[in-house]
C-alpha cells in the first residue's frame, strides 16, 4: 500500500561519474522505503555515457528512474 508513502523526486544531469553524482550516489537507497518512494529523473544530454558505475548505484537505489533526456518538454511534464 502507498497510503502514508511520500514520493520524493531528484532532477539531474549529473547521474553520471560526476562530483556531484559521486557525493549523492548513495542517498537514494538511505530513504526510509516505508514512508518514501524515491524518483530520480535524469537530464543527461546525448553523446554522455548512458551506464556507469555511479549511474548504477543511483539507479539501483530508486524504485524508478526516469531518462528525461530524449523526451519533449510536455511529454518529460508528463512523466
Amino acid at each position: 500500500s502507498n497510503a502514508g508513502v511520500l514520493t520524493v523526486g531528484y532532477l539531474s544531469a549529473d547521474f553520471k561519474e560526476h562530483p556531484v553524482s559521486l557525493l549523492f550516489q548513495s542517498i537514494p537507497s538511505l530513504h526510509n522505503r516505508s514512508s518514501f518512494r524515491v524518483v530520480c529523473f535524469s537530464l543527461l544530454t546525448s553523446g554522455e555515457p548512458e551506464i556507469d558505475q555511479t549511474r548504477q548505484r543511483i539507479v539501483d537505489g530508486s524504485e524508478e528512474f526516469v531518462d528525461l533526456s530524449s523526451m519533449s518538454l510536455p511529454e518529460a511534464v508528463a512523466e
